[in-house]
């Protein structure tokens, strides 16, 4: 039995017929329109892990069962295999006027682990091959045309959501799509003959098309529409006038003069925003080139000291959000020349706007008042502790938060989310990327001949974003780092490079012929100059901007010249700091957790970061870098950037958020000037809620006086059992390596390590996590041999983890000089993606007593290696890592003592390993280098953020003995002294 659903147009034209051809099965054969066919099949199917066929599809359901009500027509099944369905499934087709609304639902009767959920529409490419097809998605409106030949990528078409995309079935007639982004993500249009095929096919993902779970009904709605060629095209036409006015406003031919000057308020609160609205005429082809047109405020303030303030070129935009996931901003009239300023005292201010075009100038005189405020002001280096950082009024600043670089397609959605969430949270820092391939990218590559973007020309959409951006965050207190660019812009080759996409590259009409002479060509630096001038003008007088970072990682590019960097970070602060009239600091980071000393040591930076990503024991390894940084450079420092591992390895598996919770601490106890900064904002913290793991950093910070007191570590911290102490226990000894790198070390040499009994391991300093093998790096070449002994029989465990994608690596055991265990892992694809099928324990048996294991990598290139000796210790000693920070001196209502205590086993790592915790006893704590006094003890919970009082301790000789309560995974103490 086959039904056909036929609809009659409301016009009643001859030709304004649509049917959809719905077999019993539920399967859409084809639609077609006057007779003609539109579109071949269309049908939901559920793809597998890595798009390995399917789990199920909606166009051959079993047992169906039809039903027709009015317009509208039921199919119901069961999808899957017959003997055992994984899913119930509907499809339901109505007509309504000139279109018919496809529903597709869905329950899965057991969780799937799906790749992707998708609706497909198969178009025929014989009638349509070279046609056009129309897009109405408001600025972004436009005809296009279905590719004649095989185009590359074969996925020609690709968004996030638009209201119509439509193709030609006869003369003026079109079929467009109308998808619910209520129910969708996006779509790709591809070329099915990359296939062998011969349709186009448009592929609509599901929103939240990965997480099918038992039980749970999805759905997917579309609508096919017969609409008039004629009329979409006068749509597109009204949608894209405000982008074509806006580019005729780009350029300008008129005399030189300032027609009006309108202030936003006469009056405005100190550091609060002044913005000029400037109307006036020039001559000149780019609002963004000083050298063409330059619009100047020279601002005299109340104690007569003299400001210029660079005005700038920009467009107001409306935002409007399609379904749940795709922003849109459409230009509103306004465009034109603004200047913003903040006043940092109150009282009279004077001023003059200046227009130069070419040698011709004009003036315009303007005046306000500003009052005074409670403001904190801009964040500066301590003046107290260089290692710190502190607001213009005083008050300690400690930087607490994430990175949140970028939003999905959601644009400035995201942030509405993410700064209330991390204000609620008490956060109060956060990072975001200015490009190189985000919704914020200010420079980048002409899209058409019409794109008012490009080399030397600011992306005005995306300014605007920003602008939202930096006000919402301004609003909730939230300091922003504004990362100008990162190193995918210079990078050639994969991962992550954009250098393809770099408007300096000469291949897109730059003057680079290659990604290093960017610190070096003249006109590079011009061209970037003139957008450092533009960020200053249009985002400088925002005080919740807490500095500027040149780069993200700029030492991963191929061909990194030290000197080179050095000089045009040198040369680029000095022009920043010239244009800047707020001083905001300035800094820059890299890939490699060492950086490059050789820019870090630039007066010109005012503080530091690191990056680091696979740490296994976070805190310590954080701790123990910044500590070394604040000692080499003197200035702030804290990590920019930690993680896992570098592709969110280990993530999943961290439901508590352990490697998060152990970074922020990791800061407060350094100290660094913040916390650590975590990565995996948008596909960790955000969908499982981590948020909470910020707020009791927060609480503790509070009334600690880092920027007046300069804490020091104390290292000299002995624990004990308090009481009897517990038997004792045997346990698995894990040695982790602290190093990786490519480069000559002494890590990277043959090495000895030597595991006692008692768990203390001899070498591990120099030990290296990751192994070179024989012939891509042979004179790095580092395997090791441990002095081991067991006390009873037991096993040595050798767990691989990533494996190079240049040529794969291989795994040696031997024991007393006979080899147990040899494991090749070869590298069989054509790919350079680093391996994880090798991934796992590798173990060899070891009698009782006293041996020599040798592991060594003997296969071509690099693997990373962890050693597990299998119920090796026997431990008396209480399972607790201790950190303190002691003032040096003892000041009436500050702490002067600040100790965490943490279970050993603590760690995302060891978690992963199914290395527990388990409660700690009752401890004492010993610490020394403490000034003399009596002290009161609160004990804070780090996951709750609650104090308690845990009574008052005393030393006379230096070092205080603190008890410390029975704990599960960890808890912080502060020691006040006690007034009489």
């Amino acid at each position: 039995m086959r039904w056909t659903l036929a609809l009659m147009g409301v016009a009643m034209m001859a030709h304004a017929d649509l049917a959809v051809d719905l077999a019993a099965n539920g399967e859409v054969k084809s639609v077609a329109v006057g007779g003609k066919q539109a579109a071949g099949a269309v049908g939901l199917y559920v793809a597998k892990p890595g798009w390995q066929g399917n789990w199920f599809t909606s166009d051959g359901l079993d047992t169906p069962q039809g039903t027709a009500s009015g317009a509208t027509q039921v199919i119901r099944g069961t999808a899957g295999p017959a003997d055992q369905p994984v899913a119930d499934v509907t499809v339901r087709c109505t007509a309504k006027g000139q279109s018919v609304e496809l529903v597709y639902e869905f329950t899965p009767r057991e969780t799937l682990a799906a790749q992707d959920t998708v609706v497909r529409v198969r178009l025929p490419i014989p009638s349509l091959v070279g046609q056009p097809y129309l897009l109405l998605n408001s600025a972004a409106s436009r005809e296009g045309h279905f590719p004649q030949e095989l185009p590359t990528p074969y996925t020609f078409f690709h968004d996030a959501g638009f209201d119509q995309f439509a193709w030609p079935v006869g003369g003026d007639t079109y079929l467009a799509l109308e998808p619910d982004w209520q129910c969708f993500s996006g779509v790709n249009v591809q070329d099915n003959r990359y296939f062998k095929g011969t349709e186009y096919e448009i592929q609509l993902y599901l929103l939240h098309g990965r997480d099918l779970r038992q039980g749970k009904t999805m759905q997917a709605r579309l609508t096919l529409r017969e609409v008039s060629g004629k009329e979409l095209r006068a749509r597109i036409e009204s949608q894209l006038a405000p982008r074509r006015r806006l580019r005729e406003a780009l350029s300008q031919q008129g005399e030189t003069a300032i027609q009006s000057v309108a202030l936003s308020a006469t009056s405005v609160p100190v550091y609060g925003r002044l913005e000029l609205a400037v109307g006036l005429t020039a001559t000149y082809d780019n609002p963004f080139d000083p050298e063409d047109v330059r619009l100047d405020a020279v601002i005299t303030d109340p104690d007569g000291q003299e400001t210029t303030v660079p005005g700038f070129f920009s467009c107001p935009y409306q935002r409007n959000l399609v379904g749940t996931k795709s922003e849109r901003l459409v230009p509103v009239d306004g465009a034109g020349w603004r200047i913003r300023f903040a006043p940092r005292k109150p009282g009279n201010y004077r001023g003059r706007v200046v227009l130069t075009d070419g040698d011709r100038t004009a003036e315009f005189p303007f005046a306000f008042t500003a009052t005074v405020a409670a403001h904190h002001g801009l964040v500066r280096v301590a003046k107290a502790n260089p290692l710190a950082f502190e607001f213009e009024d005083g008050s300690p600043y400690f930087a607490i938060g994430e990175n949140v670089c970028w939003p999905s397609s959601a644009g400035t959605y995201d942030y509405d989310n993410y700064w209330q969430r991390l204000a609620e949270a008490g956060a109060n820092y956060a990072r975001i990327w200015v490009g190189p391939f985000d919704c914020f990218t200010l420079e980048r590559v002409k899209r058409d001949a019409d794109d008012p973007a490009g080399l030397g020309r600011i992306d005005l959409e995306n300014a605007w974003r920003l602008d939202y951006v930096l006000d919402e965050a301004a609003k909730r207190g939230i300091e922003v780092m504004f990362c100008i660019d990162s190193f995918n812009s210079l990078r050639i080759k994969e991962p992550h490079a954009i250098w393809s996409r770099c408007p300096y590259s000469e291949a897109n009409g730059g003057p680079l012929a290659k990604p290093q002479e960017f610190f070096t060509n003249a006109e590079a630096r011009k061209l970037f100059e003139r957008r450092l001038r533009y960020i200053v003008a249009r985002w400088g007088d925002n005080p919740h901007v807490m500095s500027w970072e040149f780069w993200n990682e700029v030492d991963i590019i191929e061909t990194y010249v030290s000197d080179e960097v050095r000089d045009w970070h040198r040369d680029m602060a000095r022009y920043l700091r010239s244009l800047d009239p707020y001083d905001h600091l300035i800094t820059t980071s890299w890939a490699r957790t060492a950086g490059d000393p050789n820019v870090d040591a630039l007066p010109e930076l005012d503080y530091i970061q690191s990056h680091q990503y696979g740490a296994h024991d976070a805190a310590w390894y954080l701790m123990k870098v910044s500590r070394e940084k604040n000692a080499t450079f003197g200035k702030p420092h804290y990590f920019g950037e930690f993680g896992t591992g570098t592709r969110a390895e280990g993530t999943r598996e961290d439901v508590e958020g352990i490697h998060l919770h152990n970074g922020l601490w990791s800061g407060v106890f350094a100290p660094a000037a913040g916390t650590g900064m975590l990565w995996w904002w948008d596909n960790y913290v955000e969908p499982r809620d981590l948020y909470h793991l910020f707020t009791p950093v927060a609480k503790f910070v509070q009334g600690i006086p880092y920027n007046t007191v300069r804490y020091a570590p104390l290292t000299d911290l002995q624990v004990a059992w308090r009481g009897t102490p517990p038997p004792p226990r045997r346990e698995d000894l894990l040695v982790q390596g602290r190093h990786a790198s490519w480069s000559p070390a002494p890590f990277n040499q043959p090495r000895t390590v030597v595991c006692k009994r008692d768990g203390k391991v001899e070498g591990i300093d120099q030990l290296a996590r990751l192994q070179h093998g024989l012939r891509n790096h042979p004179d790095l070449h580092n395997p090791v041999t441990f002095q081991v002994d067991y006390a009873t029989a037991g096993r040595f465990v050798v767990k691989v983890g990533n494996v190079s994608g240049y040529g794969g690596a291989g795994l040696r055991i031997a024991l007393d000089g006979e080899t147990k265990l040899e494991q090749l892992f070869p590298d069989e694809d054509e790919g350079n993606k680093d391996i994880t099928a090798f991934a796992g324990n590798y173990a060899i048996e070891v009698p009782a007593g006293p041996h020599t294991v040798v592991v060594e990598n003997v296969g071509r290139d690099w693997v990373y290696l962890d050693y597990i000796l299998s119920d090796y210790t026997v431990r008396t000693d209480p399972p607790v890592v201790l950190y303190a920070l002691s003032a040096p001196v003892a000041r009436p209502g500050e702490p002067t003592v600040l100790l965490w205590a943490r279970h050993e086993a603590f760690t995302w790592y060891r978690h992963s390993l199914g290395m527990s915790e388990w409660p700690v006893g009752e401890t004492e704590v010993a610490v020394a280098g403490v000034p003399a006094g009596t002290y009161r003890l609160e004990l804070w919970d780090t996951f709750t953020g609650e104090s308690r009082p845990g009574g008052t301790v005393k030393t006379g000789d230096g070092t205080v003995r603190i008890p410390l309560p029975a704990f599960a995974k960890d808890l912080a103490v502060k020691l006040f002294p006690e007034t009489p």
